[in-house]
């Protein structure tokens, strides 16, 4: 008793933490508890327990403060790493803060700000007694109460601002400050208004009043240990010390008239014996902490349907009126309309079966054989003597439009005024063993009828004029449990997949996103706006109508969808019976039947979330993440964690990220929370994560982390920079070696050709000089002319070939032996060798003349040669053009003729080596050669010669250049 005594007094409670005024109280009847959805957190779900304050910060993470510490809640997982940063792990109170940062108040009089990770304490001069709460005003002060005095934060330290004994300081909505006494029959309490400076004396009723927003207080529990909080329909939920009471004013909401009081306990479902604490999040659920729970209420999109808990595969149909009639299958009917729901005991039992008539009013077939009822009476109706009363094989059930009534068990029967006829094989329609299961008005006329085994089959109202279609028409579902009439065709589901048929056109296949195959669909509805319901046992799909029109243009395209199940609120099993198990009902409801009850969902008005979460980056390689992260060098991996605040249905929160300076796209990754990156290089990296809550609501801003993983030191720029200059440094001293190298074999090769240039000084030349003094002693002894003049022609002759050989040896000496120039020695070429030929040889430069370089003169002079002569000799030209070109980069020579021109080689002809050796010295020259024919006749020639290999260098070039360092 002392214990809770205690409790009363600690956490007697009248601050909401949303505000609530008397317009906000709800006019509609409120919810029940039993309707909402109840998730209960243990310890086995990492759940804390004895949780005595709860805060949501303004990302939407939760806070649990109690005696095992601080937790923050993201839907899916308690983090308690910041408790070791608290000087204390007994939490009493918290508070969010605007700016982001949370207040955390212990047992022993310590005050701990969590701002971004970081943990600052505060003491309060010597006071160590429990802070009790934190208020913050709309000016953006903060104030912290204790037993002993109320606590005004100026930035650096907490201030008493006005003595005890307090028990509580709350906000009102008009931005008042209110403290409560803490003595048990002291009703004072303590107003400090806003723009006020000092406190003016008030009373508890005062202050009961301004932050609830009506008037009165009587119907307040007496057992009421925690804070009361208002939902989203304007009823209270109050923690007291047996479970939750939930106060609620329905009608016109006045506050003088005593409340509807609901009580959840241990009886009804809640995990521990008191509620110690209760909160309302962003989200609107309402979140309940007992000693050993932590609990949430939710409002799902579904609203089920209160039917007694015996209820059994209920069969459904909405009248014209829009009332819904359900029947029990082991029970009476039973009408949901304006009012209470009534029950029809003339209806029978065991109604297997449902389906809307012709004149709004609904058909039902069970124990009691087949009932007619319109909302006044019950019409009961002969069933034909085939038909067993009380048979609950029935599975079909519609009224034709002439009035006769179809029903199936097994085959179809028509049933119309007392006369019954099977419809079967004699009415062209499928007979045993095949069963119907679904019937439907045609939307122009007619009946369409729906069987097992991919069985499809159309007929007029009296029976007449039946076709049957199956597999071979293209339908592909299986067993049909459930069909809709559109525009001339119908939608078909049942086993597998969904298909639209009309007839005379091909079969239209329903492809879900992702490869998605609806599976045992037992209803399926499509709305005005033209959206596609279809309800299965994995949950109710719907596809919108823009996905719809779309795919009413292509076929073949895949449309979007969303999937409702027990997470939203929609119970139990949906097999192939009931069916339909869908229907549509008055202002946008469509009514779903499960194998124990019934639910409703407003189509129009879906609830949906449009919080959008912010996502949060955890950790990195085990490390809570504060800022920028730098990893040690040799980190080749990354193993990041991640979570966003989706509270409602945590576990459809979806999230996408990217690591930016290795990928560019977004990866979707659905629910994963985690991401690993391996073989990563040193280098700077930002990580980016956004996520969307369970309705698609995105991150307005992608979280953000920099990471830079530290190189090695053979990993640095500088240490690159070192490895390429030493590159450079290799490379050089290459070429020193390969220059060396050339410039010893230059030497050897130079000092071969002055070898043979002395040796053939010192032997050819000398005898032949000898030769040539010893002829022209014989010559000079000679007096016949004709002899004489012979001699003397081979005289001049040897005397050409000494000075040719002599210029040669000069020429393996590497030096000029004689100052003429190409040109000069082409037109005595001509004048000399060729003088007994007809043609005109003629030789022209241009350009700036340069010396040529003497091994490369050597082999032009012979390819030149070569081409005169072939033009003079076997061409047989009669005018020869030489035009020899210095240009910077090239050297040119271009031989031209008005000959016969080139011949066509022919087989058996000899080689032309004249041809073949001048093409092999210009291959050695590096050079190009072409020769090609003239118009109208005529041989033209061109050699081009690399500038570096044509041109001799001056000796003050060559000097200019071996100065220099680096050319050296």
């Amino acid at each position: 008793m002392a214990r809770r005594s205690l409790a009363r007094l600690t956490f007697l409670s009248l601050f909401g933490l949303f505000a609530w005024t008397g317009a906000a109280v709800a006019a509609a009847p409120v919810t029940p508890i039993a309707q909402w959805q109840h998730t209960i957190f243990t310890a086995k779900d990492g759940a804390p327990a004895e949780i005595k304050a709860m805060a949501q910060d303004r990302d939407g993470f939760l806070w649990f403060g109690g005696s095992t510490g601080l937790f923050r809640f993201d839907g899916v997982s308690f983090d308690g790493s910041l408790t070791e940063r608290l000087p204390q792990q007994s939490i009493m109170s918290l508070l969010a803060a605007r700016d982001g940062s949370l207040w955390v108040g212990d047992r022993h009089g310590y005050i701990t700000h969590v701002d971004h990770g970081k943990a600052t304490v505060y003491s309060l001069d010597g006071d160590k007694s429990t802070v009790m709460q934190f208020a913050e005003r709309a000016d953006g002060s903060l104030w912290a109460v204790t037993p002993r005095a109320a606590y005004r934060f100026d930035g650096a330290q907490w201030r008493n601002r006005k003595a005890g004994p307090f028990m509580q300081a709350i906000h009102a909505p008009d931005g008042s400050l209110f403290l409560l006494s803490r003595a048990t029959n002291d009703r004072t309490a303590w107003r400090l208004g806003p723009g006020e400076k000092d406190f003016a004396p008030s009373t508890i009723e005062v202050a009961r009043e301004a932050v609830l927003g009506r008037k009165g207080t009587s119907w307040r529990p007496d057992t009421m240990i925690a804070d009361e909080v208002v939902d989203g329909e304007g009823a209270l939920w109050v923690g007291t010390e047996t479970g939750i009471e939930r106060l609620s004013w329905p009608g016109s909401g006045d506050p003088s008239e005593p409340p509807l009081r609901e009580s959840y306990a241990r009886a009804q479902g809640l995990g521990g014996a008191q509620a110690l604490a209760t909160l309302r999040d962003r989200e609107g659920n309402l979140w309940v902490s007992t000693p050993a729970t932590i609990e949430q209420f939710r409002l799902g999109k579904f609203r089920r349907l209160a039917l007694p808990a015996d209820s059994y595969l209920p069969a459904i149909a909405v009248d014209g009126r829009g009332h819904l009639w359900a029947s029990r299958l082991n029970d009476t009917v039973m009408e949901f309309g304006s009012g209470s729901p009534r029950t029809w005991p003339g209806a029978g039992k065991r109604v297997g079966v449902a389906a809307t008539g012709t004149d709004g009013s609904v058909l039902m077939v069970g124990s009691g054989g087949l009932v007619r009822m319109d909302g006044r009476t019950v019409a009961h109706i002969p069933l034909f003597p085939s038909i067993r009363a009380g048979d609950t094989g029935f599975r079909a059930l519609a009224q034709a439009r002439d009035g006769s009534v179809w029903v199936g068990i097994g085959p179809a029967y028509r049933h119309k005024d007392g006369d019954a006829r099977l419809m079967g094989a004699d009415a062209g329609l499928p007979d045993r063993p095949n069963h119907l299961w679904a019937i439907a008005r045609r939307t122009d006329h007619g009946l369409w009828l729906a069987y097992n085994d991919n069985t499809l089959a159309m007929s007029e109202d009296d029976g007449r004029e039946a076709r049957v279609f199956t597999t071979t028409d293209g339908i592909d579902v299986g067993h049909i449990y459930a069909i809709w009439p559109h525009d001339g065709g119908v939608w078909i589901t049942g086993q597998r997949g969904v298909q639209f048929f009309h007839p005379g056109e091909p079969i239209a296949n329903l492809r879900l996103r992702g490869g998605e195959t609806v599976r045992e669909a037992s209803g399926i509805v499509q709305r005005p706006d033209g959206s596609l319901w279809i309800n299965t046992i994995h949950g109710l799909y719907r596809v919108d109508p823009a996905s719809m029109a779309a795919w009413w243009r292509a076929h073949d395209s895949e449309v979007g969808y969303e999937r409702f199940d027990e997470r939203d609120g929609l119970q139990g099993v949906r097999d192939s019976r009931p069916a339909p198990s869908l229907v549509p009902g008055s202002d946008g409801l469509l009514w779903i039947a499960s194998d124990t009850g019934i639910a409703s969902i407003d189509a129009d008005r879906i609830p949906r979330n449009m919080i959008a979460p912010v996502a949060v980056v955890r950790e990195i390689n085990g490390e809570r993440v504060d800022g920028p992260v730098e990893l040690p060098a040799g980190s080749r991996r990354l193993e990041i964690a991640y979570s966003a605040p989706v509270l409602g249905v945590p576990t459809r929160a979806h999230f996408a990220y990217r690591l930016q300076g290795l990928e560019t796209a977004w990866q979707d990754v659905g629910n994963v929370r985690h991401v690993s990156y391996t073989n990563l290089g040193p280098g700077a990296y930002r990580f980016e994560l956004k996520a969307a809550n369970e309705d698609g609501v995105w991150s307005r801003v992608p979280a953000a982390v920099d990471i830079r993983i530290a190189p090695f030191f053979y990993q640095s720029w500088w240490f690159r920079t070192l490895c390429g200059l030493a590159l450079l440094g290799l490379l050089y001293l290459a070429y020193l070696w390969r220059l060396r190298s050339l410039g010893i074999l230059i030497c050897a090769r130079l000092l071969e050709r002055e070898r043979i240039a002395r040796d053939l000084h010192d032997t050819l030349l000398q005898s032949m000089q000898g030769v040539l003094l010893r002829v022209k002693v014989a010559a000079d002894t000679i007096k016949e002319p004709e002899t004489r003049d012979k001699l003397e022609l081979a005289l001049k002759a040897t005397q050409d070939a000494l000075v040719e050989g002599r210029r040669k040896i000069v020429g393996l000496r590497g030096t000029r032996g004689d100052a003429s120039s190409l040109a000069e020695r082409l037109q005595a070429y001509a004048a000399e060798v060729m003088a007994d030929d007809a043609a005109v040889i003629a030789v022209s430069t241009a350009g700036r003349p340069r010396s040529l370089n003497p091994a490369a003169e050597d082999d032009i002079e012979a390819i030149v040669f070569e081409l005169l002569s072939n033009a003079a000799r076997h061409a047989q030209a009669e005018r020869v053009d030489v035009r020899i070109t210095f240009a910077r980069r090239r050297f040119e020579v271009e031989v031209r003729d008005d000959g016969k021109g080139m011949q066509g080689g022919r087989t058996g002809d000899r080689p032309s080596f004249g041809l073949i050796g001048i093409r092999e010295r210009a291959e050695k020259l590096a050079s190009r050669l072409t020769i090609r024919p003239r118009s109208p006749k005529g041989t033209q020639a061109m050699l081009r010669v690399p500038g570096p290999v044509a041109y001799w260098l001056p000796e003050r070039t060559v000097a200019r250049l071996r100065s220099r360092p680096w050319f050296r």
